[in-house]
């Protein structure tokens, strides 16, 4: 075990070059206590959290205060200080980054011919009253695709294992997200 430093001012730098040296040289130990953990219990992380639903109902509950708290103590212009500062370099960053995932371009060349399909099987735009039962058929067309184009969103990556499989597949985002016209 080794022995723990007291920090000293102005070693900021010294200490964060030290634990970066120690996390790159982690690997192996970190692979093996991950190794070690799914032949213990004979499943992943993700299968044994599944397992312990009211645990994880129990937490949401017992943070529901302070999320609420931390949700009301950001005014507006605190929201759009961090947008400018990090959200719309994440955001468009996004676009390249599932573009590096696989599953990505598989799952599109299958979703977007669909729904290509189902838009013209709804016909072109028309007066408003004509556009809200295009909506409709939409929607309709949507919730009927649940499940639909799943494994071609989770081969791989975030969007499955990360996620449980299906929580951002477009069919479980529901009617609206992809326009309608």
């Amino acid at each position: 075990m080794s022995k723990r430093r007291k920090f000293q001012a102005g070693q900021g730098m010294a200490y964060a070059a030290r634990w970066g040296a120690g996390v790159a040289g982690a690997g192996q130990k970190y692979l093996a206590g991950a190794s070690a953990f799914v032949t213990n219990s004979g499943q992943s992380p993700s299968q044994k959290a599944a397992g312990n639903i009211n645990g994880y109902l129990a937490g949401v509950q017992k943070a529901a205060t302070r999320w609420q708290a931390c949700c009301q103590g950001v005014s507006g212009q605190d929201w759009l200080a961090s947008l400018q500062a990090k959200g719309v370099a994440n955001y468009t960053n996004s676009g390249n980054n599932a573009l590096a995932k696989k599953h990505f371009a598989g799952f599109l060349e299958s979703f977007v011919p669909a729904v290509q399909g189902a838009m013209q099987q709804i016909g072109p735009r028309g007066p408003r009253g004509t556009n809200l039962q295009r909506w409709t058929q939409y929607y309709q067309w949507v919730t009927g695709q649940r499940g639909n184009f799943k494994h071609l969103w989770c081969q791989g990556g975030a969007g499955g294992a990360a996620f449980g499989g299906n929580a951002y597949s477009p069919a479980n985002v529901g009617g609206g997200v992809l326009p309608i016209g």
